[in-house]
């Protein structure tokens, strides 16, 4: 079924008609936030500054390593012995 809703182009619409038509018929959107309203990202600075390093160092660098999971140090594909092993 969720493979289905992945590649099956009528069983996407027939979802998406249903959330429409029936899930959600009765719910008005309405956004909390003011059109216009600029995020307050004055509010993360501290945060920002603080964790930026570590987010940077997880950034993915095409010109050293061919994948992602290489640059991790992630070895695939990764094949775990029985329960038993452990």
């Amino acid at each position: 079924m969720v493979i289905d809703l992945r590649t099956d182009p009528a069983k996407i619409r027939e979802a998406w008609t249903h959330f429409r038509e029936v899930s959600t018929k009765a719910y008005e959107w309405r956004s909390l936030i003011p059109e216009g309203t600029q995020p307050p990202i004055h509010m993360n600075v501290d945060k920002m500054v603080r964790y930026r390093p570590q987010r940077d160092a997880l950034r993915y660098d095409p010109t050293q390593f061919d994948t992602y999971l290489e640059q991790l140090g992630i070895e695939c594909p990764t094949v775990r012995g029985s329960q038993q092993d452990h």
